[in-house]
């Protein structure tokens, strides 16, 4: 049994209360730091003291207030006709669950399987008197069924039908992945029996441009900064919808309602972490908590940027000069710096800038946003400065132009939505090899001037 303080029970008990709290809120919550907060989830999940995170569903908001249970007493017991049975109630979409309860016979003194069911019925239980009088009295070979009917206080009913793994879960709300292995489940019959078995998991498939599955050997370790909004917040969703896992960073991750909400949707996927990225003391505070996250990062993706609007010449401030500098150049530069060793760990890493056409020197053709366009320009030869380095540890680094996107930043009169930039972007990613090391691109693939 592990070991638990009066800290780990306080943690406990937040969880159980809401599992969608974020790491942030957590070490809010017990006056705790973020990393000291995140060992003690991490060493209560090695424990096995957390198994996992799951939602818990209202029967009555999905039109499923009742449950009854049925246990149907058949006739005959031989391989054939219990398969049948259990490929007919199967097919029921009012059957959640279906259980072969080995129990004693009153005819004969043996043991014998007994099937159990678990309808879930709506409103007034109409459903279930349709099921009842439609269904349940027409099954071949039943001899006689027994009914009762659960509520939320009714824990004992519930827990008394579960046995053994002879099971079909069907929902008319969900899309099930139904597969048919052999499972052996008779009491002292050895033949097995085709059982119908549901896991209940529901993913997204990713897909590449053409709309077929995209085939990629593993999941990739991702972070991102400025994952509050816009660009950052789309890379999040879209990683994570392929199955990557992502370490988004924010300079205030307990305002960022869409994150956290993305952390209850993807447990165990998603971590927000603080970082400031003009800030240097944050970036390694920064290194120093991803260690507990993860050992590794196949891919950086430096998004974090700002751009000062209102700029005219004769009005320039020193003071916008150098916030662009340290968030659009300098930040980038430490944050490389200091996730060396994750990305030389990990596999096919890649560090991703997201610059602009607007720091291409040679394409500049007028006075515009300039403490923007200067800092990009500068973006750019720092990537290209740490190319070099970076790729001698096996790490390929470009600058990328996302396109003009409808954020905040770039409006909404931009010709491009986040959903289609982001999609561009990754799978340009994708295609990276270690050629491109040093190069700037297109959201589109193409190569652009310096």
């Amino acid at each position: 049994m592990a070991e638990l303080d009066r800290v780990d029970r306080l943690l406990l008990d937040l969880l159980q209360r809401d599992a969608r709290r974020t790491n942030v809120q957590l070490a809010e919550a017990l006056s705790l730091s973020p990393s000291a907060c995140l060992r003690r989830v991490q060493r209560l999940e090695r424990a096995g003291v957390i198994r996992g995170y799951r939602a818990v569903l209202d029967p009555a908001a999905l039109g499923r207030g009742l449950s009854a249970f049925v246990r149907v007493q058949l006739e005959r017991h031989d391989a054939e006709h219990v398969q049948r049975f259990t490929e007919l109630v199967g097919s029921w979409d009012a059957v959640l669950d279906a259980h072969c309860w080995p129990g004693l016979s009153l005819h004969g003194g043996g043991h014998r399987p007994r099937p159990s069911q678990r309808i879930m019925g709506g409103h007034r239980s109409r459903p279930f008197q349709r099921f009842h009088h439609g269904r349940a009295r027409v099954v071949d070979g039943a001899r006689g069924a027994r009914w009762c009917t659960g509520h939320r206080g009714a824990r004992d009913i519930n827990s008394s039908f579960v046995f053994g793994p002879l099971w079909v879960q069907t929902c008319e709300a969900l899309c099930l992945l139904l597969e048919k292995r052999p499972d052996v489940w008779t009491y002292n019959n050895p033949s097995p029996l085709p059982v119908p078995r549901a896991p209940f998991a529901l993913h997204s498939i990713p897909r590449d441009n053409g709309g077929q599955p995209a085939t990629r050997s593993h999941s990739m370790h991702v972070l991102i900064t400025g994952a509050n909004r816009g660009l950052g917040l789309e890379f999040t969703r879209q990683l994570l919808a392929r199955g990557d896992r992502v370490v988004a960073t924010a300079r205030h991750p307990a305002r960022c309602a869409e994150l956290n909400h993305l952390c209850g949707d993807y447990p165990g996927h998603l971590h927000v972490l603080p970082l400031d990225v003009g800030n240097p003391h944050s970036i390694a505070e920064l290194a120093r908590e991803l260690v507990l996250v993860t050992p590794s990062l196949d891919l950086v993706i430096a998004n974090a940027g700002v751009n000062i609007s209102g700029e005219h010449f004769g009005q320039l401030k020193a003071e916008d000069l150098e916030r662009s500098f340290a968030v659009n150049a300098v930040g980038p530069v430490l944050l490389a710096q200091a996730l060396t060793e994750a990305l030389a760990a990990g596999k096919q890493p890649r560090m991703v800038y997201i610059s602009s056409v607007l720091g291409s020197i040679s394409a500049r053709d007028s006075f515009y946003v300039p403490s923007y366009c200067i800092s990009k320009a500068a973006l750019n030869m720092a990537m290209r400065q740490l190319s070099y380095p970076l790729g001698e540890r096996g790490i390929c680094s470009v600058a990328v132009h996302p396109g003009w996107v409808q954020t905040d930043m770039g409006g909404a009169k931009a010709p491009l939505t986040p959903e289609q930039s982001v999609r561009d972007v990754l799978g340009l990613i994708d295609g990276l090899t270690q050629d491109d090391n040093g190069r700037f691109f297109s959201h589109e693939g193409k190569e652009l001037a310096w």
